[in-house]
């Protein structure tokens, strides 16, 4: 199916994918910077917040950041290899497959 002029759908659907995802590692990047430059407690919350709970909700959310970098760049790959290779079509036919052995026909196909 040709979405954009020589361009297929699957082609489409990852350009998106990653666009997306590299404009959330910027935004999270960005963030990241925020938790490592931002050392004392803002005004704001001085009143209802103490140093230690501050400090440590700030690691906390450093390691996350991190995590989540790193955790994202698996799903993202995962994906694209997924999509690249043809495991949607694959899965969609091992299913048909099974409900077959079963005994359940194409009319049971969800389309």
């Amino acid at each position: 199916m040709e979405v954009v002029a020589g361009l297929d759908l699957v082609t489409v659907v990852l350009l998106f994918f990653w666009v997306v995802y590299l404009w959330e590692n910027y935004l999270s990047f960005r963030q990241r910077e925020v938790y490592k430059t931002t050392k004392d407690i803002p005004w704001e919350l001085r009143s209802v917040l103490e140093h230690e709970t501050f400090e440590k909700a700030r690691l906390y959310q450093l390691d996350k950041n991190g995590f989540s970098f790193w955790a994202g760049l698996y799903s993202q790959l995962e994906m694209t290899v997924i999509l690249l290779l043809g495991g949607i079509p694959f899965l969609w036919r091992v299913s048909g497959d099974i409900t077959g052995y079963f005994g359940y026909g194409p009319k049971y196909e969800v389309l």
